[in-house]
């Protein structure tokens, strides 16, 4: 009796004489919760003392509350999720419903998983915070004296594995300040160069310039496109997003790059009675987010995003427009100002829904929605199929609405429309014709100079009009060679569309001449340079996401980079051998361009290997997304079952194995039954170094 009176005295002048656990008439029973880490860090004195346990240990920010296990992400089955540079409040109590403590008195750690000490947990107005500086693995532990009824003394304790991430939000549930971050800090990559940028922030920082000229040297090279339309476009955009988000870590460290999930959008829209005219009235059009484009230059005129300017191209760049700006080689405007034209030289698409298991579906001039995303997760089995798949409907046409293309003329085709003015129906054809022109422009300026149909000057003068800057005819008009190669045959067909074939050959020439003297220009997200876009950067997570999604729920039978069935094309490239592709970018073994957080550290990886850094099961990337619901897919009908209980059969974690290039079949390039209309994607680029990461970082 003496001892236990002594122990209570050494415990009652440790805690200032308060003995933080007080029996409210109940004595503690035990209760043990290995799933929880829940562990006795003394045993029960031999006197009998009762065993003491914790509730899990409870990690809160502004965004919610979380405990070990509450992930999707079976990698994170037994971790409670923390994000860097967030203030958290971590909180436990005793289990017994008649027991109370007093956490003031609690002695917290945290530690990485090499044991090395961690950030200090502090009390602050009466709760227990601590600010993760770094992403990785930890270890938080927490013990609590107490007496029990019989003045007994013993020890609660829990410790809890700790994954630190950053979480992808959605554009739309960012809180308000978290959103001004973000766009403010991409102001700051947009304003500040990198010289001046790497005085102020480190040498770590890179400005927005640096990735899109990078990404015009990989994307609008003539001979092989190293990001788009191929088997390399998730992977390299991946790696494209990562840069930037560690770019825009060295200014805001808490700001990681959101998604838009932009099947919200055709869901919002679907019901209006002019859906595209509420397509681009919605949120994100607004100044606190993208900005809405009007007024002459089709650019933002008002918000922190107004008249964003398009620098020039540094001296001796390789790739670069006739007037020298940061755009695609066939982009001739001269306007100085993000352009988003909306339309295709005043036409538009109407509103279509898409499908990508109906022939002749309008999935290529369709804004993605929820059925076209669901399709893509449950009825695509192959890893291969996926990929093809999702560089086109699913994403595509986001681009191409919002870039669109403008500075038409009149578009007039005298000899056209002389011979219809006593035909009415022969002008209702002129009509159609002119419109599927307008609309094909999606493809055919960038197409005709991928062939070598044409060329762009090399250099057009700041006092060359707009008018006078445009494509060059390579051989003249009146050559018939050019005229049947440019009209007839798929050529002809996928450049302008079907409607060629009845076009009468005596206005061929008529017809190219309109083209080749037309000073068609793209929007920013049409083309090379569309990093320049705020509106680029939280298209490609929605992707991402969505794969993360399916890789728990369904994953693919096929999970390998080769096709299933028949021969594997890994690109569309080499434009029937004009450019001489080999389809660099495209591989699982090529090398990804820029550098990914590996075990906390900076390092190239290949395609293949990023790829595999993914795999929810083994995850191995500093980010994870928010949640895998789509609440208004659901209420369509389209429903997108939550990932608990998902299978995870081990075949996936082989998808990064992948013949070596000398065994590899040399035809193995080209498209696998997809034309080159829609794989455009603005990309970006950036070989910044990734945000500090904690030691030993592997989910």
């Amino acid at each position: 009796m003496a001892d236990a009176q002594d122990r209570v005295a050494r415990w009652r002048g440790l805690l200032g004489g308060f003995v933080p656990l007080s029996i409210l008439g109940v004595c503690l029973v035990g209760y043990n919760a290995p799933s929880l880490f829940l562990s006795f860090a003394a045993p029960p004195p031999a006197d009998g003392a009762l065993r003491g346990v914790l509730t899990p240990i409870v990690f809160t920010n502004e965004y919610g509350s979380r405990t070990a296990g509450d992930s999707w992400y079976p990698s994170f089955a037994d971790s409670a999720l923390v994000e860097p540079h967030r203030l958290t409040t971590l909180s436990t109590a005793a289990a017994d419903a008649g027991a109370s403590a007093d956490l003031s008195r609690a002695a917290w750690s945290v530690s990485t998983e090499r044991g090395a000490p961690g950030p200090a947990v502090e009390l602050v107005d009466g709760a227990w915070t601590v600010l993760f500086d770094a992403v990785g693995r930890y270890v938080v532990d927490v013990a609590l004296p107490y007496g029990d009824c019989d003045a007994n003394l013993a020890e609660a304790a829990a410790s809890v594995a700790v994954a630190c991430v950053y979480v992808r939000r959605s554009l739309r549930k960012l809180n308000p300040a978290d959103r001004e971050r973000y766009f403010d800090a991409f102001k700051t990559l947009m304003a500040v160069p990198t010289a001046r940028g790497k005085r102020l922030y480190g040498e770590n920082y890179a400005s927005l310039d640096d990735f899109v000229a990078v990404h015009l040297e990989l994307a609008g090279d003539r001979g092989n496109d190293a990001l788009h339309d191929g088997m390399g476009f998730v992977a390299s955009h991946n790696a494209l997003t990562l840069a930037f988000e560690a770019a825009l870590q060295v200014v805001a460290p808490a700001t990681s790059v959101p998604y838009w999930d932009y099947t919200e959008d055709h869901h919002l829209a679907n019901g209006a009675e002019d859906r595209l005219a509420t397509l681009w009235s919605l949120d994100v059009w607004g100044d606190d987010f993208f900005g809405t484009a009007s007024g002459k230059y089709r650019t933002v005129e008002t918000g922190r995003f107004a008249y964003a300017p398009i620098a020039k191209a540094a001296a001796g760049a390789r790739v670069k427009s006739p007037y020298g700006y940061l755009r695609s080689p066939w982009n001739v405007n001269k306007d100085p100002f993000l352009l988003r034209a909306h339309s295709f030289c005043g036409a538009s698409y109407g509103w279509l829904e898409g499908s990508l298991t109906t022939e002749a579906s309008p999935i290529d001039t369709a804004w993605p929605s929820c059925k076209v995303h669901h399709e893509l997760t449950f009825a695509v089995d192959s890893l291969y199929e996926w990929v093809w798949a999702a560089a086109y409907a699913p994403h595509g046409p986001v681009h191409f609405m919002i870039g669109g293309y403008t500075h038409c003329g009149d578009m007039a085709m005298a000899a056209l429309h002389g011979n219809a003015s006593s035909d009415d129906r022969k002008a209702s054809n002129v009509a159609k014709i002119l419109g599927s022109v307008k609309q094909r422009t999606v493809a055919f300026p960038k197409t005709m100079w991928r062939y070598g149909l044409v060329e762009y000057p090399e250099a057009c003068s700041d006092d060359t009009p707009q008018a006078l800057c445009h494509m060059i005819c390579d051989d003249p008009v009146s050559l018939g060679s050019f005229r049947k190669f440019a009209l007839t045959g798929d050529m002809g067909e996928n450049m302008f569309g079907a409607w060629v074939a009845r076009l009468p050959v005596d206005l061929w020439g008529q017809f190219l001449e309109l083209i080749c003297t037309t000073p068609f220009t793209p929007g920013e997200q049409m083309g090379a340079n569309s990093p320049v876009d705020p509106s680029f950067w939280p298209i490609h997570p929605t992707l991402d996401r969505l794969l993360q999604y399916k890789r728990i729920v369904k994953p693919f039978s096929s999970p390998g980079w080769e096709a299933p069935d028949g021969p594997t094309k890994y690109c569309i490239t080499d434009y029937d051998g004009i450019g001489a592709s080999d389809c660099k970018g495209h591989h699982p073994w090529d090398v990804a361009p820029w550098a990914v957080a590996v075990d906390g550290d900076p390092a190239f990886v290949t395609n293949g290997e990023l790829h595999a850094m993914g795999d929810p099961r083994a995850y191995a990337l500093p980010y994870v997304y928010d949640d895998f619901t789509w609440p208004h897919c659901d209420a369509e009908g389209h429903v997108f079952p939550p990932p608990s209980g998902a299978p995870m059969p081990g075949a996936d974690a082989a998808a990064h194995k992948h013949a070596a290039p000398e065994e590899r079949d040399p035809d193995d390039r080209g498209p696998p039954g997809h034309d080159d209309d829609h794989g455009e994607k603005p990309q970006e680029m950036g070989s910044s170094r990734p945000g500090e990461a904690g030691e030993h970082w592997r989910v």
